[in-house]
């Protein structure tokens, strides 16, 4: 979906297939998106232009989720299993990207709808990652705190 704050905050379609696409990344310049889609069976990584849509070329091959632009906008990286991939893109105007290497591999977390557990340093140089492969789903709690600022303006009063 996509928001036009300009113009009463409306709602409109960008991607609206079939399919389950999930986790759009915009590139650096904001003339591409990254995501994820389940059309073929499995999710794999997909880019397309932005905001006008039009052709759309696959980046993995076998299977990719939590698409990540590079700072610079030259790769897209993403996970698929254990292992961090890279694809560098050698011509922006057909999009063509060599084949995906992989990077690293490593026991991390998977982004859920809640947010992204992984991101790229602005020098393009690190990579931060959440630990842990497993989400603990016998959690079920859900705490809900009323009147959560007017708590927190009273323990801050409290400690001055």
């Amino acid at each position: 979906m996509l928001m036009d704050m300009q113009n009463n905050n409306q709602f409109s379609e960008f991607i609206a297939t079939e399919a389950r696409e999930r986790h759009p990344r915009l590139s650096p310049d904001n003339k591409w998106v990254a995501y994820q889609s389940d059309e073929s069976g499995k999710y794999e990584i997909y880019v397309t232009r932005f905001p006008e849509k039009g052709s759309r070329w696959q980046i993995s091959s076998n299977g990719g989720v939590d698409p990540l632009w590079s700072p610079d906008g030259n790769k897209i990286y993403y996970r698929n299993m254990e292992d961090v991939l890279s694809a560098e893109i050698y011509d922006i105007k057909e999009f063509r990207t060599g084949k995906p290497e992989v990077l690293f591999s490593g026991k991390f977390r998977q982004a859920t709808v809640m947010g992204w557990y992984y991101d790229i340093h602005p020098n393009g140089d690190k990579f931060v990652m959440v630990k842990g492969g497993e989400i603990d789903t016998t959690q079920n709690d859900i705490n809900i705190i009323k009147n959560f600022d007017k708590e927190i303006e009273r323990k801050f009063a409290a400690a001055r």
